[in-house]
């Protein structure tokens, strides 16, 4: 699981997982001051009150730092909680950890010294601060030093009545504190890390498996399809068609290298794959050095005509730019169709989203029937862009199992001023 772990977290960037795990703690320690801060406050008073009866002498001794300690564990609260600040979290509760034990230190000191059951109390803080903030080894040292500090203020050799055996017991229950305080720390900081940046991982690599899940399947699709729909199947009443073949492709590919072939086609179908994507049209799929498209899907759309047209001439104008590149002998042949489908999700292995119906058969035929260079459309798709687009009346053509139908050209945008005629051409 470890090397699973850090291996996704690498890929995915180990030094920026890193980085937001540290803004991740630095708010856990930020929320634990939040609870703790008010709490240290409320606790110092309830103290105070008992201290003025039971042994005034604390009292008289404590009140000042006990009075800077609350009112700072209350502002560092209110500091912690605003999260923009967040990054001096662990800044701040070092500062509360080191402050709560001065103020044990010196009760210890007012009470008795080494005798005082307060000094229980320095150990208390060292496991309390790394159980409570989310330290990391440098905090924790910080932190053991700085209850150490305030200690030796009050226990150093010279500081009270007692002999060096009993000051060297009370060292030794305090190191085995901070030895206690240190692993847990140190451990639980690992396990926190650890956890973080597994769930990192995780999310990484569902991020991966959807975003290749979108590049296979429509978003919405997507959707469905995890939510455990089963089957995916629509009837769409009506879109438009778009198959393109790359002409020529064939003998192309005969006189290159296996990579030249795949970094070509590759190439001119990145192009259409934007194309696509500007004009808000679904990619279908790809059949050899065919390409095929459809807008109006999955959700319905009412100007799908009107962008399959338009994307249909940007190929032909992208396909002379790619010319220059792959090679002058590369044509395009296009041809659109409108009309109603099924579409659906087929496959267990390799998903699929398809289109079926007689629509998608006429739209093949207007592509495999056309002229490199054009785009051939049917009556319906004309009908539908009259006045919009201009076009030249091919006439009628014999389609598989169709029959004759009469087809024309698409040659532009714009106005159609009269229907024009490609002579000769059947």
């Amino acid at each position: 699981m470890g090397n699973r772990v850090r291996h996704g977290v690498g890929r995915r960037g180990k030094k920026q997982a890193l980085a937001e795990y540290r803004k991740h703690r630095h708010k856990l320690i930020a929320s634990g001051l939040v609870r703790t801060g008010p709490l240290v406050a409320v606790l110092f008073l309830a103290d105070a009150l008992v201290t003025v009866f039971v042994e005034p002498e604390v009292f008289a001794a404590t009140t000042a730092i006990r009075t800077l300690v609350g009112l700072y564990a209350v502002a560092a609260a209110l500091v912690a909680w605003r999260e923009q600040r967040a990054q001096q979290a662990p800044l701040l509760a070092l500062i509360l950890s080191g402050g709560v034990a001065l103020d044990v230190a010196t009760a210890a000191r007012v009470t008795g010294g080494l005798e005082s059951p307060y000094f229980v109390g320095q150990m208390l803080v060292m496991v309390g601060a790394v159980l409570l903030f989310p330290m990391e080894w440098h905090e924790i040292l910080a932190t053991t030093l700085s209850v150490w500090a305030a200690d030796l203020l009050v226990s150093a050799p010279g500081a009270g009545p007692y002999s060096a055996a009993t000051w060297a017991t009370h060292v030794m229950f305090l190191l085995f504190a901070s030895m206690i305080a240190g692993l847990a720390g140190i451990w639980g900081s690992r396990l926190r890390r650890r956890e973080y940046l597994g769930q990192a991982a995780l999310a990484w690599e569902k991020a991966k498996s959807e975003g290749l899940l979108l590049n296979i399947l429509p978003a919405s699709i997507a959707e469905r399809l995890k939510a455990g729909e089963e089957p995916i199947a629509d009837r769409i009443p009506e879109v438009t068609v778009l198959f393109a073949d790359i002409v020529g492709f064939t003998s192309f590919s005969a006189d290159r290298s296996p990579s030249e072939v795949v970094e070509s086609l590759d190439a001119m179908f990145t192009v259409f794959d934007e194309l696509i994507s500007t004009h808000g049209l679904e990619k279908i799929k790809t059949i050899g050095d065919a390409y095929m498209a459809v807008a109006g899907l999955p959700e319905p759309g009412k100007n799908h005509v009107e962008a399959a047209a338009r994307t249909a001439l940007a190929m032909l104008l992208k396909m002379v730019e790619l010319r220059e590149r792959a090679g002058p002998d590369l044509e395009i042949r296009v041809g659109l169709h409108t009309g109603p489908v099924v579409a659906g999700v087929i496959g267990m292995k390799r998903f699929q989203y398809d289109v079926w119906g007689d629509t998608v058969n006429v739209a093949s035929r207007m592509e495999s029937h056309g002229k490199p260079g054009r785009i051939q459309v049917s009556s319906a798709v004309r009908l539908r862009l009259n006045g919009q687009f201009q076009f030249e009346l091919r006439g009628e053509i014999e389609v598989k199992n169709k029959g004759k139908m009469t087809t024309w050209w698409l040659v532009g945008e714009g106005k159609e001023d009269a229907p024009r005629s490609d002579h000769g051409i059947t």
